[in-house]
């Protein structure tokens, strides 16, 4: 019975004696005397069968306080409704409370009775007024009341004004949900999915559940606002927590930790030279291993440590005082502790927690003194420490611990801070750790997940005495309590979640780039990264951002790489630490970092340091205030209303302006509840499976309660952004910046926001295929059906080959930080709105070089923006494969059309910029040679040159552009260099591709053509040739919207230099659109049909592109003149077919499908498949008859 009215009591108080009985008013006690309720879900008391003045009741005696300090006691009577035997859960709901003042007594009377057992009564008075009497007859329970009544009793009489004040008795005055600073946190999984995704469906005309929708609105706006009131006017607690994870593989300590045990302070103005005096002032760590071979088996290097000069006694004595920076808990995680066969039979020993407590307290050198181990929790091979500065041990006196069968284990900590007068009585504030081991090997990354959550269910403690505890449904006190319910929760160990791209490229990245940028690169395909953002696992979890080389698996042996990692095994990050808070908690992170320099397993240990703050409040007053906030709402009923709530809003509609690409705006919309009754809004959907709003579109608060007259502000914030699905349809006016927001008000009506704005599209944010059907700049664009054809695409997105056709033209090849030092924003700007807009480049820019940065910036802003990358996703498998030249040129034959220009165009600058690096390098060094070295003045070897040049690293293995054969070929037409892709080259002209790969060419090794000096010259063609075959791949102006030339001489010029550089015959595109040209309009003066025939001859135009020229030849009524006979003269084999086929439809009697049978004669005798005829004969002249 004591632990039943315990469970109802607020944590400071605590139950000295209880009894049951019957409960019987007395008459003179005042009718009025107010009943408080402990359970909210208490039900009216069933007394059909009692008198109106009896009750089964329990009478307590209940102290607060510590005796030390004055603990004062009161007597509580309960009703005691409900019963086990009926199938129910007994509840208790408080009727009174008696203060044990000097005026109040309890006397005992015995009652004779018919039965062998004697009744007691026990009347309660007042003054000289009895106020109740009780009637039990469980003699041992009431003598235990009543020697904790006495107690208290001579306390008061003895001390007058202190028994006069019981301000803890306010809080039973209250409603139970209004307990706020007492009951257990919330748990953080539910305080951090937004309250408008926890709500009900509903959307405009189809209303959700409206009474459930109140009450999960106004407890979230009750929780809310009395914690913004508490956190405003009072003051904050500071806690500093160092966290570590180590996965020792079986291993005992025998190396300093004090790297690992050590505090990194954020805000150290030189944190090297700190660390440097800090590792100065720690002691040798003795020996802890039973094994220790002594000064045998320590190395020379060891030994001359031993022989070290003392420590200055002055440092030593400065170092053990307390430093502002020292963190006030040390957490450390530990896996794989104990390796041995006996360990997994749940072994009690606690050998190597004694090894690895006394490294730790080594590690913290002098600073040992100023702490003591405060908990610690083993589970098999998991061990979990906790260490606390000795002046704070006392404020964690609750104390929690939690093992799972899943490889984890668990502490809880409930702080309290220090009381003084004007805070008697602080809120406690949980943490909880959780230290996890979760499945290993790279296949295992579902199972991993599956471990997370498995831990996650599994992983409890019991109710806290800090708190009150909370009830099931069925009013029963919960047994156990989640790991979730606390204000901060910090999880860490060995996750072995591993990176999703193969060994090879892992190690390639890690030691061919800086570490800020391969550590870049490698999370995006972290599979922890990975499960997060598909929510998956750990979700809400936080994690810094890591800078340290992967932690797994490490080799001290032979079979390693040259960082050291096992050969054997993948690189990866699979020690970590997270962290999930509640929202009235800031939890810093100010460091995480790993420890190299500890070697002594195949991890590399991990820390972090935290900054924790939280709000120093009085539970009773929290408490009142909540009260306060809990009396203006806890009368409206949503069942049973009799005003319906209502709201005024300040304008339908909201004018957006203007709006841009990435630049937010925000806009604010006040409504007030002009209703007298508290009102709650929410926003719908227009439809069940739509969201709320736009992607593009941010609405704060999405959820809300307003009291009677009050209002707020809503703000919209509109930002369309590479992120935003939407954007690319914005792009192209296939969508708008009009929308109608749905403001519902919970138990009334809804109100309709309007929302339009202009939006100015950009070339950011769409997929290549959009960019190279634009017909001119995007800002043009005012339907998607003003777009390019499918069919006829540019060949490559004119903003892309524009910003690369900049930086080749304008040199930037002595510019060694492009690409790594981003341009000004305003500048990168100016350049997005010149794409968008097709206007010149400003000249605003200070210098050159700041323009070329701000260029370079804006290329990579574009590709990146892009909806699908260059390469695309599907392809990203085959790439990694590509070893080979052959490979790669297969490789880009299954890229998109629109993808293959710019992915040549953008890593052969890449590549060209790095050969201009390296080359202005070893310029530089040669021109230093003479004079910083004793070499002779002869040049060096070849073996020599090229050693030296394997020393300086290369742009390119910066750039990372080697995984392709891409390069720049400078090519002489007459007096004028041409810079063109070799790759192109390659890939299109056999011409070239034994010009530049026949290792019997002059040009296929040397430095021709690789710089200005010694240019490829190319012969036999003329400038305005060469131009128009370059302008036929690169630009965008060369054809119409029809695929046609822009004259005759362009398309006799491309005709001639293709051939000549035999790429005409293997592209039948390239053919179509030279035989529209000289066939259409733009063909001026116009071409003859054998005119045409007699450069298909010549130039290897394949005859299936000629078809309608050869039907109008062979169905001509007319004979051949000797002038057309006479072109044809050079080509007797195409005269004599064409003669044969005019012969055969005039000899023949042809049937009554005539443009049939004149197909099939022609296909015949020219060789052309019929049936793969790519259009249809069509003017046809009549065959005259014989």
């Amino acid at each position: 019975m004591a632990q039943r009215v315990q469970n109802f009591l607020r944590p400071f108080e605590r139950v000295k004696g209880a009894v049951e009985g019957l409960a019987r008013k007395h008459p003179s006690q005042p009718p009025e005397t107010p009943e408080v309720k402990l359970d909210e879900q208490t039900e009216a008391v069933n007394e059909e069968t009692k008198p109106v003045d009896e009750y089964d009741a329990v009478l307590a005696v209940v102290g607060h306080g510590e005796k030390t300090v004055g603990e004062t006691g009161c007597v509580f009577v309960f009703r005691n409704e409900g019963s086990l035997a009926a199938g129910g859960s007994p509840r208790l709901q408080l009727e009174r409370i008696f203060p044990v003042k000097h005026d109040f007594s309890l006397q005992v009377l015995q009652v004779p009775v018919d039965t062998l057992d004697a009744t007691l009564c026990l009347e309660v008075h007042e003054g000289d007024k009895k106020a109740l009497e009780f009637i039990t007859v469980d003699k041992d329970s009431l003598s235990a009341l009543l020697s904790a009544y006495r107690e208290f009793k001579e306390a008061a009489d003895g001390d007058d004004e202190k028994s006069s004040s019981y301000p803890w008795l306010a809080p039973y005055s209250s409603h139970r949900a209004t307990w706020v600073s007492v009951y257990p946190p919330w748990d953080l999984r539910h305080v951090a999915d937004p309250l408008h995704g926890r709500l009900s469906r509903g959307c405009a005309g189809m209303p959700g559940n409206d009474v459930a929708d109140y009450f999960a609105i106004r407890d979230d706006w009750f929780h809310q606002r009395t914690h913004t009131v508490v956190t405003n006017d009072t003051e904050k607690v500071h806690l500093r927590v160092r966290v570590g994870s180590f996965n020792v593989n079986g291993k005992l300590p025998s190396q300093d930790l004090s790297s690992w045990v050590g505090w990194t302070p954020s805000s150290a103005t030189d944190k090297h030279d700190e660390k440097a005096e800090w590792d100065k002032l720690i002691p040798p760590m003795k020996e802890l291993s039973p094994l220790s071979l002594g000064d045998v088996g320590k190395s020379a290097h060891e030994k001359d440590k031993e022989h070290a000069p003392e420590q200055s006694d002055t440092l030593l004595t400065e170092q053990t005082s307390q430093d502002p920076v020292d963190p006030d808990l040390l957490i450390f995680g530990f896996q794989e502790l104990d390796l041995s066969t006996e360990a997994l039979l749940y072994s009690t020993k606690t050998t190597r927690e004694e090894a690895w407590t006394e490294a730790i307290f080594a590690g913290l050198g002098d600073k040992r003194d100023l702490y003591e181990k405060l908990v610690s929790k083993q589970l098999v091979g998991m061990l979990l420490l906790v260490f606390v500065k000795k002046d704070l041990q006392e404020h964690f006196a609750e104390i929690g611990t939690s093992a799972g069968n899943k490889g984890a284990t668990a502490i809880r900590l409930t702080y309290r801070p220090p009381s003084s007068p004007e805070i008697p009585s602080p809120c406690p504030t949980t943490i909880t750790i959780v230290n996890a081991h979760l499945a290993a090997y790279d296949e295992m990354y579902e199972r991993r997940n599956a471990d997370f959550h498995d831990i996650s269910r599994r992983l409890a403690f019991s109710p806290s005495s800090a708190y009150v505890t909370p009830l099931a449904q069925d009013g029963t006190p919960v047994s156990s309590m989640s790991i979730y319910r606390s204000d901060a929760l910090i999880w860490m160990g060995d996750l072995n979640y591993r990176i999703n791209i193969s060994d090879p490229d892992v190690r390639s990245i890690l030691s061919s780039a800086p570490l800020h940028k391969a550590s870049a690169t490698l999370l995006k395909y972290d599979q922890l990264k990975t499960s997060m953002q598909r929510k998956e696992a750990f979700v809400h979890y936080t994690e810094d951002p890591i800078s340290f080389l992967p932690t797994y698996r490490c080799n001290t042996g032979l079979m390693t790489d040259s960082m050291g990692y096992d050969l054997k095994r993948k690189p990866a990050w699979t020690d970590r630490i997270l962290r999930l808070t509640s929202p009235y908690l800031t939890l810093q992170q100010d460091s995480y970092s790993s420890h190299p320099e500890i070697t002594m397993s195949d991890h590399k240990p991990v820390s972090a340091d935290f900054s924790m703050t939280f709000a120093k409040a009085d539970c009773l007053v929290v408490d009142a205030k909540a009260n306060a906030l809990y009396k203006s709402v806890a009368e409206f009923d949503p069942e049973a209303i009799r005003e319906v709530p209502t709201f005024e809003i300040e304008s339908p509609v909201i004018e957006l302006g203007n709006v841009s690409y990435e630049k937010p705006i925000v806009r604010e919309l006040k409504i007030k509840n002009i209703s007298k009754v508290p009102s709650a809004f929410r926003f719908y959907p227009h439809d069940l499976d739509q969201p709320t709003h736009p992607d593009w579109l941010h609405i704060e608060p999405m959820t809300g309660l307003l009291l009677p007259s009050e209002e707020i502000t809503l703000h919209f914030t509109i930002f369309v952004s590479r992120a935003s699905p939407s954007t690319s349809r914005l792009n192209t006016r296939a969508d708008s910046l009009e929308y109608m927001v749905i403001l519902h008000t919970v138990l009334g009506k809804d109100h309709f926001i309007a929302l339009a704005g202009v939006y100015e599209p950009t070339c950011f944010a769409n997929t290549l295929s959009t960019l190279t059907r634009l017909p001119g700049p995007i800002r043009i664009i005012q339907h998607p059906n003003e777009l390019l054809p499918v069919t006829q695409p540019i060949n490559a997105p004119k903003e892309v080959m524009r910003l690369v056709n900049w930086l080749m033209s304008d040199s930037v090849g002595d510019l060694d930080d492009l690409f790594f030092v981003p341009g000004a924003e305003e500048t990168v700007e100016q350049i997005r709105e010149c794409l968008d807009t097709d206007s010149p480049f400003p000249d605003s820019a200070s210098t050159k070089s700041e323009f070329a940065h701000a260029i370079a910036t804006a290329l990579l802003a574009l590709l990146d923006s892009l909806v699908e990358p260059v390469i695309p996703y599907d392809l990203h498998a085959r790439c990694a494969s590509v070893v080979s030249k052959d490979d790669a040129f297969e490789m880009l034959d299954a890229f998109p059309g629109e993808a293959i220009n710019v992915w040549i165009s953008v890593t052969a600058f890449l590549h060209y910029l790095a050969a201009q690096t390296e080359r202005k390098h070893d310029e530089e060094k040669a021109s230093l040679s003479p004079t910083v070295t004793e070499e002779s003045v002869d040049p060096p070897t070849e073996d020599v040159a090229s050693s030296k040049q394997i020393t300086e690293p290369s742009r390119a293995a910066q750039l990372g552009t080697d995984c392709l054969p891409l390069a720049l070929s400078t090519q002489q037409v007459e007096d004028q260099l041409f810079k063109i892709h070799k790759s192109f080259l390659e890939k299109h002209s056999p011409y070239f591709r034994k010009m530049l790969s026949d290792p019997q060419s002059p040009y296929s090794s040397g430095a021709a053509g690789l710089c200005d000096a010694q240019p490829i010259h190319i012969p036999q063609v003329t400038i305005f040739e060469f131009e128009t075959l370059l302008n036929s791949f690169y630009s965008t102006t060369l054809y119409d919207d029809a695929g046609v030339l822009s004259s005759r001489d362009q398309c006799l010029a491309l005709l001639r230099a293709a051939h000549h550089f035999d790429m005409i015959a293997n592209s039948d595109k390239m053919q179509e659109r030279i035989v529209a040209t000289l066939t259409s309009s733009n063909c001026k003066p116009p071409m003859g049909d054998f005119e045409l025939l007699a450069l298909a001859e010549k130039y290897d135009i394949k005859i299936k592109h000629l078809l309608p020229v050869l039907e109008r030849v062979v169905g001509r009524l007319s004979y051949l003149t000797a002038d057309e006979m006479q072109q044809l003269a050079g080509s007797g084999v195409l005269l004599s077919k064409i003669c044969r086929a005019r012969e055969e439809t005039r000899c023949k009697i042809l049937p009554v499908d005539q443009s049939r049978s004149m197909q099939q004669v022609i296909c015949r005798i020219f060789g052309i498949p019929y049936l793969q005829l790519p259009f249809k004969f069509s003017n046809l002249l009549p065959v005259p008859s014989k």
